[in-house]
């Protein structure tokens, strides 16, 4: 089974293109809006919002979810919805083509990514149609708590946020409470050192998923980042 990325972004028709196929467009993204989505398992785009028309370009916002990433889903453009298949057709004939800017986020490999390209349509040696991908600028984000929650997916807590600051002392009390008598320090200690394991520890940076708090290894973690940062004095 594959891994499942969620992303968000932006899509972009030129201006000139939307209104030649505006009924094509709009009945094209209400598919998604309705959240009608027949693409392997629900990959794909999930929702799309007309956002702005503008004199050169009409922006779409959308969310999907990526077959291991959103990267590779977009090549299967052309089978996302019924009207997915004559908008390909349209773009080739008046040699358009589709910009995009989004993230993509999947846990289980780490993936936290940023990537701005054009989806093309071309023909093959077959005379077919397909869609590529072409991507034209990219990063990885360093893949932490801080800049998970900084692009809004998960809920956590920022250090320096005084009402996230209060939610998390809250519940580093619960935690303390919950394991004290394996934990051998007072809850100030405990909290201290797990203060300081979420602001300089590479998977928090300065904010924690909320889900981690919880995670089984995250006591572990908080004492043996403290014992080893102290070791390097």
């Amino acid at each position: 089974m594959a891994n499942i990325s969620d992303a968000f972004g932006t899509l972009k028709f030129k201006r000139d293109f939307y209104d030649n196929n505006k009924e094509l467009i709009t009945n094209w993204a209400c598919e998604f809006t309705r959240g009608e989505n027949p693409f392997i398992d629900d990959y794909g785009f999930n929702t799309m919002k007309l956002e702005n028309i503008g004199d050169m370009e009409v922006t779409f916002t959308f969310t999907g979810t990526g077959r291991w990433n959103m990267v590779d889903t977009l090549d299967f453009f052309e089978m996302y919805n019924d009207y997915a298949k004559e908008l390909v057709r349209k773009l080739y004939q008046e040699k358009q083509e589709i910009e995009l800017e989004f993230v993509d986020y999947e846990c289980g490999m780490a993936l936290l990514y940023w990537s701005q390209g054009f989806l093309m349509i071309e023909k093959n040696l077959k005379n077919e149609l397909f869609v590529s991908y072409q991507e034209t600028d990219c990063f990885d984000y360093e893949y932490n708590d801080n800049n998970i929650l900084s692009q809004g997916y998960e809920d956590g807590y920022f250090l320096g946020v005084q009402e996230d600051e209060f939610h998390l002392s809250t519940m580093l009390d619960d935690i303390y409470e919950k394991h004290k008598d394996e934990l051998k320090c007072d809850k100030e200690e405990f909290k201290g050192k797990a203060y300081y394991c979420i602001e300089f520890a590479d998977e928090f940076q300065g904010a924690i998923i909320e889900r981690n708090l919880y995670n089984n290894d995250f006591i572990d973690r908080v004492f043996d980042f403290y014992k080893s940062a102290q070791g390097s004095y």
